[in-house]
């Protein structure tokens, strides 16, 4: 169902709901959940509102639960939005490992890319020998103290980054 376009799928997903409403006449729930998607301008004013509305309600087991829930899933989960392969692998690794994202967007360059910090200093190394990229992949270090002292890796096709701590 997801195209990974916010929009389209927030539309899609808003005409499953009209749709729905035949078999669902007497949950209103699915009114409020609309008038929330259609209130909506970007996938950051997401906060899980939908997700505990739909298991308040018992809707998780129905279709159209799944694929709100689904929805707001894929959209809260900002490792979706990076186009580098291998960096979001690697975003995702780190996710797993309980590392914390303390920034993801663009960054003060010119650069039109998102770039994601994580609150850990990265191993490079043993990140190289798990995800084995190409030389599309570089190091990426800014050592100056006063803008922030940062070390991790960058997307020469894409310009994305991927940063962790110095120490």
């Amino acid at each position: 169902m997801l195209n990974g376009n916010f929009e389209e799928d927030k539309n899609e997903l808003i005409q499953l709901i009209d749709s729905q409403f035949k078999l669902f006449p007497s949950k209103n729930v699915l009114i409020q959940i609309k008038e929330e998607l259609e209130s909506i301008n970007s996938y950051t004013q997401l906060n899980g509102w939908i997700s505990r509305k739909v298991k308040e309600e018992l809707l998780e087991n129905e279709k159209i639960g799944e694929q709100l829930i689904e929805f707001e899933k894929f959209y809260r989960d900002e490792t979706n939005f990076i186009q580098s392969k291998i960096l979001q692998q690697i975003a995702k690794y780190l996710l797993s490992q309980r590392a914390k994202i303390t920034y993801f967007g663009t960054t003060w360059s010119q650069r039109n890319a998102n770039w994601i910090y994580f609150d850990i200093v990265l191993n490079i190394e043993m990140l190289q020998k798990q995800f084995q990229w190409d030389e599309t992949i570089q190091l990426s270090e800014n050592l100056d103290p006063k803008s922030g002292l940062e070390r991790g890796l960058f997307d020469t096709k894409t310009e994305e980054g991927l940063m962790g701590k110095v120490r």
